[in-house]
């Protein structure tokens, strides 16, 4: 991951991953390889709605049969385990402000 953020409201994040336009790239490639076999997006509408979490996002990301044909299965599963394992154990963090906010009432 380069870099966390928050966002506009408490408890909301962005994360920046390193890989995230190479991934991009993958995924443009291939869903331009798709509609040039198929003529069209082979992904149906409801997916361009974005997710509501990281673990949505993830969930998401697992079912994409595009990407995982692009990347291979290999790499495909190998990528989504770190990706789960890093949300993990960002799940696990304090942040500063839950401590500011927090110690002293306990």
């Amino acid at each position: 991951m380069e870099a966390a953020h928050h966002e506009v409201a408490q408890g909301q994040h962005e994360f920046d991953f390193e890989y995230s336009g190479a991934l991009r790239t993958a995924d443009d490639r291939a869903i331009g390889r798709r509609a040039l076999v198929h003529g069209r997006d082979p992904r149906p509408r409801a997916s361009r709605e974005l997710p509501g979490t990281l673990g949505e996002a993830l969930d998401r990301l697992d079912a994409d049969q595009v990407i995982r044909d692009a990347l291979g299965d290999y790499v495909f599963r190998h990528y989504v385990e770190a990706k789960r394992a890093e949300r993990d154990e960002y799940r696990t963090q304090v942040s500063d402000w839950e401590v500011d906010r927090y110690l002293d009432q306990f």
